[in-house]
């Protein structure tokens, strides 16, 4: 059953265990800071493996050109 008022939906457990209001709205938005940031990291990662990826064959041609 989904709560009713609205500082129950936002906050959850934590508001239950007695925690304030804007306690538990501060644990929330710290969650989603640090979800987002690893979220961008791992996209990071990610991007840099493409590039890698997209350049590394080019290079290695090169490479052995220039030794024969």
């Amino acid at each position: 059953m989904r709560p009713k008022n609205s500082k129950e939906r936002v906050n959850g457990d934590e508001h239950r265990k007695g925690k304030s209001f804007r306690e538990c709205l501060r644990s929330r938005v710290k969650r989603s800071q640090e979800a987002a940031l690893q979220k961008f990291k791992r996209e990071e990662k990610e991007r840099k493996k493409r590039k890698a990826e997209d350049e590394g064959p080019s290079q290695k041609k090169k490479r052995s050109c220039r030794k024969e």
